[in-house]
């Protein structure tokens, strides 16, 4: 009710109303897609070759309807290849995962029904429909899928065999009506739901679920403050077996593994603003990515918040085209090198009446503060081995402000690249190196930061 409600809000803002203002820096770069028309995208994640998936709709040109979208990019955001799946009326994607051997799953909506498979080149393999609305879907350790929405007006769990036939569902009321929009499986078994519930008293509650391995409930619990809409979209595990769920004013609840709450923050200025996603950083903390409402109904900018294991904001960035431009943020999630990547929509950049907009974001150059430094965090960190054509991410530590030089040196001994940067304080950074043309073997990488040097060699493949 409350979800059909907010998208078609969404598309009216949408109706009504390259790199933005917040910090060009941050920026790594950006992409748009799309064409003619409008497209949109809720769902991008890192593929295990370093590029990324992308899962959104766009609507059909001479008509009302819309179709499910998929595109594959490199690491730099150039596109792959690109899918189209018409279900015969509007269809849309709400997630998407990279499966164990290779292809996808999609949470998708109406005539695709809730679970699409493709293969590694979008492909399709099998589509299934279930008895309930479908809003988020995953792959489990044992190598079916689990759907979770609502069904009858309740939160609902649906488990599939690996051929997406039904194995299990089960039903968790809560309050008058309740939904499931993000959910993960649990480390010790079973499956943690992130949502919402309505209390019938003209505000929501943040509702989580978990369940045993069969889907049985072990506890279910609401969370929020009295009167105030508290809307869950999303959840993440925590460390030490916890999780988080943040929504509705980028409000977020820490919880520990018993479901108890242990702290509560809003992030932003205060200013309308929703966060769709959450994701777990390297250092046990998480980052928070949605829109933020400026300045009126057709204004609307990317959000990101991060924040560390006890919900401490380290730093928020707003990204997009200024006061009259909406830019609608969706999904956040850090990528292997400690950086992030953003996907969602644009009226602002492209060619068509709305356009998916890719950002990759640098995660230092975002901070004004750095975090306190763990043993692990020092050193130069080399993704061997590396594939040629393929750009090479080199993370490396600077333990104060100062000039990093990166120095390349081949199997006969001479340098072949050099590169440097200057930063403005110690922390965790990265280079690129593309090694396109060169030659296979085993290469020396030498960086210097300040007094200390660094060294490790990378193997590269034909």
């Amino acid at each position: 009710m409350r979800s059909i409600a907010l998208f078609f809000w969404l598309l009216l803002l949408t109706l009504l109303g390259g790199v933005g203002p917040g910090r060009a820096q941050d920026i790594l770069w950006a992409r748009t897609y799309g064409g003619d028309h409008q497209d949109w995208a809720p769902a991008v994640e890192q593929t295990t070759d370093g590029g990324f998936i992308i899962a959104g709709c766009s609507d059909v040109p001479g008509g009302r309807n819309w179709d499910v979208t998929l595109l594959k990019t490199d690491l730099w955001g150039d596109t792959l290849w690109a899918r189209t799946y018409d279900g015969g009326g509007s269809e849309w994607a709400s997630c998407v995962r990279q499966t164990e051997d290779g292809g996808y799953i999609l949470g998708v909506s109406d005539g695709l029904g809730d679970l699409l498979r493709v293969d590694e080149t979008g492909e399709p393999i099998w589509s299934r429909d279930y008895p309930l609305i479908g809003m988020t879907a995953r792959e489990t350790k044992d190598g079916g899928f689990v759907v979770g929405g609502l069904q009858d007006g309740h939160a609902a769990l649906l488990k599939t065999d690996p051929d997406g036939a039904e194995v299990w569902s089960h039903r968790y009321p809560a309050l008058e009506w309740s939904e499931i929009h993000s959910l993960y499986e649990a480390e010790g078994g079973g499956f943690v739901l992130g949502g919402s519930a309505y209390s019938g008293l003209t505000a929501w509650d943040y509702y989580v679920v978990r369940t045993r391995p069969d889907g049985e409930v072990l506890w279910a619990r609401t969370y929020g403050l009295r009167g105030f809409p508290d809307e869950g979209w999303a959840i993440c595990p925590a460390p030490h077996g916890g999780s988080v769920l943040t929504g509705l004013y980028f409000g977020t609840l820490g919880l520990s593994a018993d479901g108890d709450s242990l702290w509560l923050h809003y992030y932003g200025s205060g200013e309308i603003s929703c966060a769709y996603s959450i994701d777990p950083t390297h250092d046990e903390g998480f980052v928070l990515g949605g829109i933020v409402d400026p300045g009126g109904i057709d204004d609307g900018d990317y959000l990101v918040a991060r924040i560390d294991e006890r919900g401490t904001a380290f730093w928020e960035r707003s990204y997009g085209a200024g006061a009259g431009s909406f830019d609608n943020g969706q999904c956040i999630r850090q990528t292997d090198d400690h950086a992030y990547v953003m996907v969602g929509w644009s009226d602002a950049f492209g060619g068509g009446d709305m356009d998916v907009w890719l950002l990759r974001i640098d995660a230092e150059l975002s901070a004004t503060e750095t975090r306190p430094t763990r043993a692990g965090d020092r050193g130069l960190r080399l993704p061997n081995p590396v594939t040629g054509g393929v750009p090479a991410l080199l993370s490396y530590w600077m333990a104060e402000a100062g000039r990093a030089e990166l120095e390349i040196y081949g199997p006969q001994g001479r340098m072949i690249y050099a590169a440097s940067r200057t930063h403005a304080r110690g922390g965790r950074y990265h280079m690129e190196w593309n090694p396109r043309g060169t030659s296979p073997g085993v290469y020396l990488i030498r960086l210097r930061g300040g007094a200390d040097e660094q060294s490790g060699r990378l193997v590269l493949l034909r």
